[in-house]
């Protein structure tokens, strides 16, 4: 069994977000056991899926001004008071959208996930949740847990024309999967921060603000793991 280790990084209402949970999926409700929960094949896929809800409300709506928009919080269908809405909530820049209704925004999640074996994260769309007016698709990811250390981003792609972004508390932001050689089912386990844990967020806090291309750095973050331990 693979363990991975996971730390709430929140340094305010920290106890407000929920932790990561195996996710499984709904029960078949057909008497006969006939509609497309029951296949083995779909269940299986959902095999050591883990989700992250949401410790939030949140409606959003793109505002047309003269040549231009903003995107302003809705109330009261939203929790958080407005300036942590603009702390929390970053819109990327429109140069990097793929279509001019297609926003691009990231949300930051305090969720810190590693491992001292070589296991990947990988990060995905909620699919078979409750949440209705689903009009935004995760981008998704993935990296080296053992190596690259830094608190998971809610990163979406709102498609604005087609109503107002909603996520409400308790809806699911992200799935989550960890690939590994283990064949076993994977065990999460809860850490408290360490200062090895801090020394490493601090090595890759903002690194891409410094530098393009990250992805070549893996193997000398790999290498500079070697003999540090994380889940002691």
């Amino acid at each position: 069994m693979a363990k991975i280790g996971w730390v709430n990084i929140a340094e305010k209402a920290a106890f407000a977000y929920p932790s990561p949970r195996k996710f499984i999926p709904p029960k078949d409700m057909n008497t006969l056991s006939k509609s497309f929960l029951s296949c083995p094949a779909m269940r299986h896929y959902f095999d050591d899926t883990y989700m992250v809800c949401s410790a939030f409300s949140l409606r959003l709506r793109r505002v047309t001004e003269g040549k231009g928009f903003t995107i302003r919080p809705v109330y009261p269908f939203t929790s958080l008071a407005a300036n942590q809405v603009s702390k929390l909530v970053k819109i990327q820049p429109e140069s990097t959208w793929r279509k001019p209704e297609r926003v691009v925004l990231q949300i930051s999640t305090p969720y810190l996930f590693f491992s001292d074996d070589p296991i990947e994260i990988e990060q995905m769309h909620p699919t078979l949740g409750d949440s209705d007016s689903l009009n935004w698709n995760l981008i998704p990811g993935r990296f080296d847990i053992f190596a690259w250390q830094r608190a998971l981003n809610f990163a979406a792609e709102w498609d604005s024309l087609r109503g107002d972004f909603i996520l409400r508390t308790g809806d699911p932001m992200y799935f989550l999967r960890f690939a590994g050689d283990c064949k076993k089912p994977n065990e999460l386990i809860e850490f408290p921060m360490s200062n090895e844990l801090r020394e490493r967020l601090r090595l890759f806090r903002g690194i891409a603000a410094v530098r393009r291309g990250t992805f070549g750095l893996m193997a000398e973050a790999s290498r500079a793991r070697e003999n540090i331990k994380l889940m002691e």
